[in-house]
């Protein structure tokens, strides 16, 4: 997955001339998906499928202010969690991809992230399709 990740760029939260938005804003995601949608269609291109889930951990964790590792990470941390179930139904949203697919991207099991997905899409869904 690191490779991946790799491919995508080298952002830089706070010289980027495309930086995240303020992670200080915690009750306000708005903004992140906003970016991350913006930042999603300018990455992903004509790269095949499977890039864009990598597309989208990587900017989910620049928008969530949270390291990869943690987002790929077995760890049932509360606050981990939430992070990483909102960027799984931002992945779910832009890129259409099934539970099973994003649950190899996320290392996790199909059943798992239909729970992330189902708490997130709607609000994800709504910010997109402004």
């Amino acid at each position: 997955m690191t490779e991946v990740l790799v491919c995508v760029g080298n952002y830089d939260r706070h010289n980027s001339p495309h930086a995240a938005p303020d992670a200080a804003h915690h009750h306000d995601d708005i903004d992140r998906y906003t970016w991350m949608e913006r930042e999603y269609r300018r990455e992903v291109g004509n790269r095949k499928w499977h890039k864009h889930c990598a597309v989208v951990i990587k900017l989910g964790a620049i928008a969530f202010d949270i390291p990869v590792d943690d987002i790929l990470a077995r760890d049932n941390n509360r606050e981990k969690t939430d992070k990483r179930h909102k960027i799984m139904a931002f992945a779910r949203v832009a890129t259409g991809a099934t539970f099973h697919q994003l649950a190899d991207a996320f290392n996790r099991k199909h059943s798992a992230v239909a729970v992330g997905v189902e708490r997130f899409e709607a609000i994800v869904r709504r910010v997109i399709d402004r």
